[in-house]
């Protein structure tokens, strides 16, 4: 190696030395990705309500297992906070036959399993489609307020943003079902539904239980009110429906836990290291033609549809489409933001030249389809030609 490539060496390695110190001890970014696990102190973890459930009840255990799996397990309340709700038939039936025993159910989910909800005579909604949909001050239409229901006399609400507890309740026999906490536009976020001797308590605002809201202003008042329904007897929380098994998963995981393809592995690393400081030289690169720049736009736009469309993610697609489409309206029509239901599919109709049954049935389209989990490649088609045969 000659005198002059040392050099060079040495100054990538302490720049190397450098990096590897700041990402020990400098100050790590937050990430913003929704996990709900308990061991999480990241915003959308779970870490201060693991910490906070202690003082709530007699004992906590938490587990992955489905509620399959936890058939014979004793609890007097089971605890599940997901994204998604989709339990298993087997699931379902064990579910209702624990509340049916006398144990309570508690459930925090944006979305839940159609199978499930029509079981229990409920359905999700949308807060932003069911809401007055056009805010005088948008700001006011970015912020949701929830709080206890008229029953519970308690006149303090809570401030979350739209796009966070967006996922309301409608249900079908308000006799089986009590209303504990609602939003500001009237609609039930927390439910109770007696079911044989126990209950099940359903709520349609899993981020309120996140770090974020636990610690902000004064929010982790409204998680401890819903969550002081449950005795204060043993609870268990099962991260199954959100996180899984919480297995390792690294691809290397099989290679690191045996000891002689640790060590191979290992060895390669260290031989492709002393390969680059050894061997690496300086050459001198062909110097690449410059083509003048052009216009990629309608390339990156098609690029990124085909994507979408050769994924098959079909939900996405329409979620974007929707919101553009609403978008639109709001900025075409400026409609009134009392306006809704019925009121709404009339102006919507009279100032576009719509028919009014055209409008009902592409709102109620849209409304079924942010219901859904995912949806096929026929309800995107369906979505798409109502909205272009849509006149603005």
């Amino acid at each position: 190696m000659r005198k002059g490539e040392l050099k060079y060496i040495v100054i990538l390695i302490g720049f190397l030395l450098v990096y590897l110190l700041y990402q020990f001890i400098g100050e790590k970014p937050f990430d913003w990705t929704v996990t709900l696990y308990s061991e999480d102190t990241d915003p959308f973890g779970t870490f201060v309500l693991n910490e906070s459930l202690p003082d709530m009840f007699d004992t906590v255990k938490m587990s992955n297992q489905t509620i399959y799996e936890l058939e014979d397990s004793s609890y007097q309340n089971l605890f599940i906070l997901a994204q998604s709700f989709f339990p298993g038939e087997e699931d379902m039936d064990v579910l209702l036959a624990h509340a049916e025993e006398g144990r309570n159910i508690f459930i925090s989910a944006d979305y839940f399993y159609i199978e499930f909800s029509d079981s229990l005579g409920f359905e999700i909604s949308d807060y932003q489609i069911d809401a007055p949909m056009f805010q005088e001050n948008e700001s006011d239409f970015d912020s949701i307020r929830l709080m206890m229901s008229e029953r519970y006399a308690d006149e303090k609400n809570y401030e979350y943003p739209s796009d966070n507890v967006y996922s309301q309740f409608d249900i079908y026999d308000s006799t089986k079902a009590e209303v504990i906490a609602i939003n500001d536009a009237d609609n039930p976020v927390f439910i109770r539904i007696p079911y044989g001797e126990g209950n099940i308590y359903l709520n349609s605002t899993p981020l309120a239980f996140s770090n974020h809201f636990m610690l902000k202003d004064n929010n982790y008042e409204m998680a401890a009110k819903m969550l002081s329904f449950l005795p204060r007897e043993e609870i268990l929380w099962t991260q199954y429906y959100q996180v899984g098994r919480v297995d390792s998963q690294s691809p290397l995981r099989y290679i690191l836990s045996t000891e002689g393809l640790k060590w191979a592995y290992y060895l390669t690393i260290a031989g492709l290291i002393l390969f680059l400081f050894f061997e690496a030289k300086r050459r001198q690169r062909i110097i690449p033609v410059i083509r003048p720049l052009r216009n990629t736009t309608l390339d990156f736009v098609r690029t990124i549809s085909n994507l979408y469309y050769q994924q098959k993610d079909h939900k996405n697609i329409a979620e974007k489409r929707i919101s553009f489409f609403l978008d639109t309206l709001r900025r075409e029509y400026f409609l009134p933001d009392y306006l809704q239901g019925k009121q709404l599919y009339t102006q919507v109709a009279a100032k576009s030249g719509n028919t009014l049954e055209q409008v009902e049935h592409l709102f109620q389209s849209m409304m079924r389809i942010r219901q859904k989990e995912s949806i096929t490649e026929e309800e995107l088609k369906d979505l798409n030609t109502q909205i272009e045969n849509f006149t603005l």
